[in-house]
């Protein structure tokens, strides 16, 4: 009888295990469906990677105790974005007022490249918010954890996506992306990289490829 109430035991673990599972790929194709742009429309710019399982499971745990997160996360979908006024301003608002950071993070690989630049702006605000000594999230250690995700994400947004492209309009904007991220990583890890030069045309790929060695050595330095 114990056997059985072992094996009992280890089958509902085993089932609890996969259905939560379950839930996590279903909420990952929901996040990307969002971020990826299914009509391809922006094809003058580069694609930017697929956001990764570590930030999604982040963002699992945000949407959980924020009932709002989701509805403003799918305004920012590709066709909420093309029936509807963008309303990525009141998205971005309410993710920085609730402090998902990781859902902010997310949005550094949104298939709209306005968005991709205006969300690192609000990302700098909340890890200056998390610089504080009063910050909740720094007491209990979770803020270092969003911090060690913030470098290694950005890290490999850095390095799956080109850091220039030809032409005019397009060229600026993504390269004001480039530097935005940079820019987070400086703040994210206390460098200051990037942050001393006022213009994104004065970073060259030889600075951003030191600064990302430098960088890299402080998730070495979590461990």
């Amino acid at each position: 009888m114990k056997i059985n109430s072992w094996l009992l035991f280890f089958l509902l673990l085993s089932y609890c295990t996969a259905g939560a599972q379950q839930d996590t790929l279903r909420f990952r194709d929901l996040v990307r469906s969002v971020l990826v742009d299914r009509s391809k429309d922006q094809k003058q710019y580069p694609t930017p990677p697929l956001v990764t399982n570590e930030v999604v499971l982040f963002m699992q745990e945000e949407f959980k105790k924020n009932d709002s997160a989701q509805y403003y996360f799918l305004q920012l979908s590709t066709d909420s974005m093309r029936t509807h006024y963008p309303r990525y301003g009141e998205a971005l608002q309410y993710f920085f007022r609730k402090d998902l950071f990781a859902t902010m993070l997310s949005l550094s690989v949104h298939w709209n490249p306005d968005i991709r630049v205006y969300s690192q702006t609000e990302l700098q605000k909340l890890i200056h918010r998390g610089m504080l000594i009063n910050d909740q999230k720094l007491k209990t250690g979770k803020r270092r954890a969003e911090f060690q995700l913030g470098i290694r994400f950005l890290i490999f947004v850095l390095e799956q996506t080109p850091w220039s492209i030809p032409g005019s309009e397009n060229s600026t904007i993504h390269s004001m992306y480039i530097y935005s991220i940079c820019k987070s990583l400086d703040y994210l890890t206390g460098e200051r990289k990037m942050i001393q030069r006022q213009h994104y045309y004065s970073i060259s790929d030889q600075q951003i490829q030191q600064s990302i060695i430098q960088w890299k050595q402080h998730i070495k330095d979590a461990h």
